[in-house]
């Protein structure tokens, strides 16, 4: 039987997907993700601190994109952007920083 995904894990795969297949997001993400690995804190702080990071990054994007000097600020679909991907809190993008430490880790050879 097929398990329904809860908001939280659907918020995660739907940002993972872009995050994961826009190039620019990726390189962003990873670079900084590389860096807290080779700092010698723990993987928790690490993880932690790369979930306030992507966090701060999706965040700054939708709120570049639904910016009240933009044409389509007021719009019902920049509304409805702002209120259904903002004001998660940490858990999802904690998620997210967990699979992306993974990965640099792995590239690293660690």
């Amino acid at each position: 039987m097929y398990e329904q995904p809860t908001a939280r894990e659907q918020f995660a795969r739907d940002c993972m997907l872009v995050l994961e297949n826009t190039r620019p997001a990726y390189e962003h993400i990873m670079k900084k993700a590389k860096r807290l690995n080779a700092n010698g804190e723990p993987a928790n702080t690490n993880t932690h601190a790369l979930a306030e990071f992507i966090r701060d990054y999706v965040e700054f994007s939708i709120g570049f994109s639904v910016d009240a000097k933009q044409k389509e600020a007021g719009t019902v679909g920049a509304l409805l952007i702002a209120q259904l991907c903002t004001g998660w809190g940490i858990n999802p993008f904690y998620d997210m920083a967990q699979d992306f430490m993974k990965a640099a880790a792995e590239s690293a050879g660690v």
